[in-house]
């Protein structure tokens, strides 16, 4: 596979990705299971080439995605932890520039905030579960 294929295919995986990610979010969608199939392909082209996460546009997209699928979905929606969604988190954490770390992490914190006043967000988990969520990115 050529690089640009790679980054086409890595492009299409992550929107797709946030696309399916948004509709559970706003309750449109239920199928959590069907993120698995995209976040082994993400975390495959990871592994593969960290710097596409690195990048500042990519990260400040898929990061935030990322966090709320191994961190947020899991509290909100009961349903069981997404290890490599956790591993890919992880992994960027430990790559990541700090000034990329603190730009994505004011991006979960609005993302966060939004869903604490959207409606139609999160609206299935209790207070609390916001609390910890809040806890677990500082």
């Amino acid at each position: 596979m050529t690089d640009d294929s790679f980054d086409t295919l890595f492009q299409q995986v992550v929107a797709s990705f946030g696309e399916d990610l948004s509709r559970i979010l706003h309750g449109e969608d239920e199928d959590v299971a069907k993120l698995n199939v995209l976040v082994e392909v993400i975390a495959v082209c990871v592994e593969t080439r960290i710097s596409l996460v690195l990048n500042e546009s990519f990260a400040l997209s898929l990061v935030p995605d990322i966090f709320a699928l191994a961190f947020l979905l899991p509290k909100a929606l009961s349903v069981p932890d997404i290890p490599v969604a956790q591993k890919i988190w992880t992994s960027w954490l430990a790559n990541a520039p700090a000034a990329l770390q603190r730009q994505v992490g004011a991006a979960i914190c609005a993302r966060l905030q939004d869903a604490i006043f959207h409606t139609s967000i999160l609206v299935r988990c209790d207070p609390s579960t916001h609390r910890e969520i809040f806890t677990t990115l500082m």
